[in-house]
């Protein structure tokens, strides 16, 4: 592990040893990417016993260093966006009744920074509350017409995620700065 850039996982445990240096990614050997790996079809979408959509893909789930169960190929890969809908789950019981089904929707995914999906992002908070956002500058996934070239925190894939955690703290009573800090309350 180099001390020059550490890696945000502790010491021992898988992907510890690993910190990107790009955006595209490096080769490690024995750590293979998602352009490395067959990966297996985990659910296909069928419509008149056609498929329509497969998805493929790696399962793991993991304890400390040691591997339960694995499937679908070894790969080294961020889950964070999977990961939405269950750390959004945390704040179900002040968010519930509080967010609309397209506030709920855009809250568990990641999108595309068009403008259907940052106006239901900010939707979430008041207008005095933009500024507390803290999730990545970024543009457009997809730009039509005219080019947005300023980023935006509104533009990040996370943004309604972002937005429906501060609602939540604000609505349990958290203080909200600093609420990307892991010694976050």
């Amino acid at each position: 592990m180099s001390e020059e850039k550490p890696s945000s996982v502790s010491f021992g445990r898988p992907g510890s040893g690993v910190y990107p240096t790009t955006p595209i990614g490096e080769i490690h050997e024995g750590i293979p990417t998602g352009r490395d790996v067959e990966w297996e079809p985990l659910v296909d979408f069928r419509r008149n016993e056609v498929s329509e959509n497969t998805i493929h893909g790696a399962v793991a789930w993991a304890h400390g260093t040691d591997v339960i169960h694995s499937f679908g190929g070894n790969v080294l890969c961020y889950g964070r966006s999977m990961m939405k809908p269950l750390m959004m789950k945390t704040f179900v019981d002040v968010l519930d009744k509080e967010l609309s089904w397209e506030q709920k929707a855009i809250a568990c995914s990641s999108h595309n920074g068009d403008t259907e999906h940052v106006s239901t992002a900010q939707s979430i908070l008041s207008d005095s509350e933009w500024g507390l956002m803290q999730c990545p500058l970024d543009v457009p996934l997809v730009q039509f017409g005219r080019q947005v070239r300023r980023p935006r925190r509104w533009f990040h894939t996370c943004s309604g995620e972002h937005a429906a955690i501060l609602k939540a703290l604000r609505l349990k009573g958290i203080n909200r700065a600093g609420y990307t800090l892991p010694q976050s309350d």
